[in-house]
């Protein structure tokens, strides 16, 4: 038989003189199907797509009587394989497949090696810059530690210089304050000195001798005598008078002297060290810090308000607060000198902010900030008057955020007035305990 599929038909038959279209078969084809098919009086077998192999075709029949021939008759083929169903071929294709396998194995593993040693590379490449990048980071960390060691000195130096400008205003207010009141009291001495001249001291004598005369032996009081009750009592009234002038100068002149003593202790407490934290009542400095500036305010028609909220002492830098206080409340003095309103006015207001903190702000109605210099309000050297120095708010900026506060502005325009709000904890966060 030739390899491949093809269709085998069998034809058997059995012999009966008696009665042969009785006659029964039974087959079956052992390699493909080793249960008995039941043909009936079918004398052949089809079989198609039979796979390559070794067979074997058994047949059986029965007669008339129904007694069936076991034996039967047999028929054994054998189906040739194409070349590709062989063994041999089998073996070939698996040593092939092992082969492509091992040598696919072999690429992948090539692969990964050239990948490993890319890696590798890259790892190595990858190493050189990260050393190269700590290097450059070792020395940027040595120059921010520099820049960061000269920018604190330079704080240092810029928060001196914030002191030494407060001072020199303080100096500059106190200086202009005693002489305000020096000129109180010297126009109070003068008039003292004025009305002292011009007590009629001639008239006491001119009555002492009319007195004298009318006392006499044998003199009849004149006229004169008899108007010399009157007159007394018109000079009495009129000492009277004098006596109460000199009494309100003199009381004039004793709170002049008190002011000029609290203006030298006000100065005093300035020039104190900075750096002692100690309990505050800040609406106490503040009401220092506007007494100060009280002749200067009223001299530039200024009215203060003053809206204080009950709030409880700070734990706190009482030179920085100061120094923050007179630069703002002195930046609201002439933010509203330079302004053209009639009724120019400042309102200072103090109250709390949650439970720990405190807030403190400053309001003028003067010339206002313009917008694009509430950013930079804070700035070192920034200013916007003439003679301005740049220190003050910034120094006063930076003192707030040593306390581990905050100081900011505010304003709706050139013209319409400006806030400082200043924001303080009640207790500095790393201090439990005054010094």
């Amino acid at each position: 038989m030739q390899p491949g599929p093809c269709e085998i038909e069998i034809q058997y038959t059995a012999l009966s003189y008696i009665a042969p279209e009785k006659i029964q078969f039974k087959y079956r084809l052992e390699g493909f199907n080793n249960g008995w098919v039941d043909a009936g009086q079918r004398r052949f077998a089809h079989y198609a797509g039979l796979p390559p192999g070794d067979y074997r075709f058994q047949v059986i029949a029965c007669n008339n009587d129904g007694v069936w021939n076991t034996t039967g008759a047999v028929y054994s083929f054998r189906l040739p394989p194409r070349y590709y169903q062989s063994a041999w071929f089998r073996v070939l294709m698996a040593a092939l497949v092992a082969g492509l396998a091992g040598a696919g194995y072999q690429l992948k593993v090539h692969r990964v090696q050239a990948r490993d040693r890319e890696l590798q590379r890259r790892v190595a490449e990858r190493t050189a810059e990260l050393a190269e990048a700590n290097a450059a980071l070792v020395g940027e960390v040595e120059q921010r530690k520099l820049a960061q060691k000269k920018s604190e000195e330079l704080q240092e130096q810029l928060m001196s210089a914030s002191r030494k400008a407060g001072q020199a205003e303080v100096a500059s207010n106190v200086l202009h304050n005693v002489g305000n009141v020096l000129n109180s009291a010297n126009i109070s001495t003068s008039l003292l000195a004025d009305r002292l001249r011009r007590l009629d001291v001639n008239n006491l004598a001119e009555a002492a001798g009319i007195i004298e005369q009318t006392l006499a032996p044998g003199r009849a009081p004149g006229d004169r005598a008899r108007r010399l009750p009157k007159y007394l009592r018109q000079l009495g009234g009129y000492f009277d008078q004098e006596r109460n002038g000199m009494v309100a100068e003199l009381k004039g002149l004793a709170q002049n002297i008190d002011h000029i003593k609290e203006i030298i202790a006000f100065q005093q407490n300035y020039t104190q060290v900075a750096g002692v934290l100690e309990k505050v009542a800040v609406s106490d400095l503040l009401d220092s810090v506007l007494r100060m500036y009280a002749p200067s305010y009223q001299k530039h028609g200024i009215d203060v308000v003053r809206e204080y909220q009950p709030a409880p002492q700070a734990l706190l830098d009482r030179h920085k607060l100061l120094q923050i206080l007179i630069n703002i409340v002195d930046n609201a003095r002439h933010a509203c000198d330079a302004s053209r309103h009639s009724r120019k006015s400042v309102a200072a207001r103090i109250g709390p902010r949650g439970p720990d903190r405190i807030v403190i702000s400053i309001a003028d109605n003067g010339r206002g900030i313009a917008a694009e210099d509430l950013t930079r309000i804070f700035s070192h050297g920034f200013t916007t008057r003439e003679n301005g120095h740049g220190f003050g708010l910034h120094g006063s900026a930076l003192a707030a955020r040593q306390m581990g506060g905050s100081l900011t502005a505010a304003s709706d325009g050139p013209g319409r007035g400006a806030t400082f709000i200043l924001e303080l904890p009640l207790t500095p966060p790393s201090t439990d305990t005054p010094a």
